[in-house]
């Protein structure tokens, strides 16, 4: 029987967090790690309805701004001759309720945080230096090539919600340890043991592609 693991994660270790804000120093590490593994899984290309988009990641494409502990996103994206800048910042990453991933073509993952509805992010495009949108959204997409640092992008982001989670006093850190060791079993006992987990709508996508699985069988 398949367990619980949609992607090769690895192991999360979540550092111990007293205060009710991140430390600086905690959230510039993930800035810089979460940057890094995006500008590493940067410069792909998916088509949608027949139109090619590229996209790529700016040095400092991710960032968590200390003073009010909310993420920014930034993405480049290109089509034709036309490139945007799209901004997705006020991310409260306490607030993420889960992580979920899709397939564009055969070389890009769409990795998607979604957000409580009382928490949304704020989508901008920016065109030639000049903000042309701005809308409200409870889900962050993040396009990244498929690889090494997939899996290490989406493990860190884990981490990141976990401890914001555990500063802001939502979930304690005997809570958030039992998640991640628990992480092994199947999915369907996962959610029963806990409801509530971030890693609850991974859990899920693993069972709906285990039954089309099962069902592409039975048809063949």
């Amino acid at each position: 029987m398949k367990h619980f693991l949609f992607l090769p994660i690895l192991l999360i270790n979540i550092v111990t967090v007293q205060a009710q804000k991140l430390a600086y120093e905690r959230a510039d590490y993930y800035s810089k790690a979460l940057s890094g593994y995006q500008l590493a899984g940067s410069n792909g290309s998916y088509t949608i309805q027949g139109v090619k988009y590229s996209f790529a990641f700016p040095e400092a494409s991710f960032r968590i701004t200390f003073y009010n502990q909310m993420a920014a996103l930034a993405t480049y994206y290109s089509t034709g001759n036309k490139e945007m800048l799209v901004l997705v910042d006020s991310i409260d990453m306490a607030k993420v309720k889960g992580i979920t991933y899709h397939k564009v073509g055969d070389e890009v993952v769409d990795v998607r945080l979604h957000l409580k509805g009382s928490a949304p992010a704020f989508f901008r495009e920016i065109l030639d230096g000049k903000e042309i949108s701005r809308t409200k959204v409870d889900v962050v997409h993040s396009y990244v090539k498929k690889g090494p640092a997939l899996s290490e992008f989406v493990t860190t982001l884990y981490k990141l919600c976990f401890e914001m989670q555990v500063a802001q006093g939502l979930i304690t850190q005997a809570e958030a340890d039992a998640q991640n060791r628990d992480r092994n079993i199947t999915p369907e006992t996962f959610i029963t043991r806990y409801p509530n987990s971030i890693f609850n709508m991974e859990a899920k996508q693993l069972i709906e592609a285990r039954a089309r699985a099962a069902g592409n069988n039975r048809n063949n």
